[in-house]
């Protein structure tokens, strides 16, 4: 262990290196917990106490739920199959989480095509966050399952309902299930009437005591309140898009009626990979906006110097940065601006090269908290604390699928 006395004594790079040996060890014992499990459950040492499974004896004698026993058992039994995760367990590279990920992509039918790529996926795992790995997870099982990935969004739909009901004392439950689609549309939707709200709030020197929930609540309610107050014989155009979709152009070009073409360059912001019919089917009633991108990833043919960022800018900075630059910040692009790396007022010029997104904290902490932000040789956004310290950034903020080896 890195921290050997009191936390409180400790000081702030000991707590940050204790903590993640700790997550470290962790993923160890995790592997330990799983070839014990795998073990006990394959010579079924859980009926000689009458269980009818080992997920149910867990639940029962254990401090797992059942669907967490349940996993347990499931995860355990596929990682016996999983050479390169459970070595990657074994040494601390990866934790539980990311290996429960990738468990999930060994389902039955995708047995063989995983004992393939496991390799590969076990090596993205170790650089990905575990939300990361999560997206990428989601696209390879899409590339790879045999019947599809538009059946898988069939089903997604499928299962989506919302339930609102009222109760003995006059309040009303709301319950539901969305698909990626309609789940990212009213989050957005609710997260920029969220801020709207707060903003007022503070506008008028009244600012109310709620939580996120009792905040969504409200939003929700003004959204349908501002849908009643349209006069529906109106044109409206959203001031901003709903939702972004980012693929090639062969994606739109393709006829109905052809089979299915599940892309590395086909996914919605804030959602991840999806298919190809999903995004033509989204283009029909979309502005199309026309990209260049080059080899190695950057945007072409975009932007004009001034100091404010063009449209078209805007939108090149969406495709390629995608969230907030800063380390670890995921704020989507939607609540992000503009910023100049090297500053306007020193020369710096208005082009793609010298503008990246920033949320609005993480632009104040730029301009007013004493951090700064430089654009190594290779490209990558180099941030420093007040003190000078570098943040390190060997992880990035977004997972882009146009990486040709998750094809």
């Amino acid at each position: 262990m890195a921290l050997s006395h009191d936390p409180v004594a400790a000081s702030e790079g000991e707590l940050s290196d204790a903590l993640l040996e700790v997550q470290r060890l962790k993923g160890q014992l995790h592997a330990i917990e799983a070839k014990l499990t795998a073990a006990w459950d394959a010579r079924m040492v859980w009926a000689a106490d009458g269980a009818l499974s080992g997920g149910a004896w867990l639940a029962h004698r254990g401090e797992a739920s059942r669907a967490e026993a349940q996993a347990q058992v499931r995860t355990a039994r596929r990682l016996t199959h999983m050479p390169h995760t459970t070595a990657a367990l074994e040494a601390g590279e990866i934790g539980a989480a990311k290996s429960r990920l990738l468990a999930s992509a060994r389902r039955d039918e995708l047995v063989e095509r995983f004992d393939e790529c496991e390799e590969m996926l076990v090596g993205h795992a170790r650089e990905l966050t575990v939300d990361q790995l999560a997206r990428l997870v989601r696209h390879w099982v899409m590339v790879n399952e045999r019947d599809g990935g538009a059946s898988a969004e069939t089903k997604g739909r499928d299962r989506a309902q919302v339930q609102l009901s009222r109760s003995f004392d006059d309040m009303w439950a709301l319950r539901g299930i969305l698909d990626p689609e309609q789940g990212e549309i009213i989050a957005r939707q609710l997260d920029a009437v969220c801020c709207e709200l707060s903003l007022a709030d503070k506008a008028a020197g009244d600012v109310p005591i709620v939580t996120a929930s009792q905040r969504r609540a409200s939003a929700l309610t003004e959204m349908a309140r501002r849908h009643a107050a349209i006069d529906a014989t109106q044109s409206l155009k959203p001031v901003r898009p709903l939702l972004m979709a980012i693929c090639d152009h062969t994606v739109l070009e393709q006829r109905q009626g052809e089979p299915s073409t599940f892309g590395t360059t086909c996914e919605i912001t804030g959602i991840g990979p999806v298919p190809g019919d999903t995004v033509r089917r989204l283009a029909c009633t979309a502005d199309i906006v026309d990209t260049h991108i080059g080899a190695d990833g950057q945007v072409l043919d975009l932007g004009r110097t001034r100091r404010r960022a063009t449209e078209a800018q805007r939108r090149a900075l969406l495709v390629r940065d995608r969230v907030c630059v800063f380390p670890g910040c995921d704020r989507a692009s939607d609540r992000c601006e503009a910023h100049h790396i090297d500053h306007y007022e020193h020369g710096g010029p208005t082009d793609l090269d010298n503008l990246c997104l920033l949320c609005t904290r993480h632009h104040h902490l730029v301009h007013e908290g004493g951090y700064r932000l430089a654009r190594s040789p290779d490209g990558h956004h180099d941030f420093r604390r007040p003190d000078g310290s570098l943040i390190h950034t060997d992880r990035p903020n977004h997972l882009s699928f146009r990486v040709p080896v998750l094809a």
